[in-house]
């Protein structure tokens, strides 16, 4: 099971998907391409590896993906 953590001024919201499941894979990654129009940054954890890198395309064998809501300055 994958976990998108998507930080923003509201606070934070979970989503899950099945790698094994097309349909939720599919839902992910619309939502996955949409916060990067959005302008959030999304790193990614993938199995076994103890840190995060940065990502630009879904995969959905990865563990656990965080979108970040860009910074804004005055």
């Amino acid at each position: 099971m994958g976990k998108l953590i998507e930080l923003n001024a509201q606070g934070d919201t979970t989503s899950l998907w099945d790698p094994t499941d097309e349909a939720s894979v599919r839902e992910m990654n619309e939502k996955f391409i949409s916060l990067m129009e959005r302008g959030f940054t999304l790193v990614e954890r993938r199995p076994g590896e103890p840190t995060f890198h940065r990502a630009t395309t879904f995969d959905p064998e990865t563990e656990e993906v965080i979108a970040i809501f860009p910074m804004t300055g005055g």
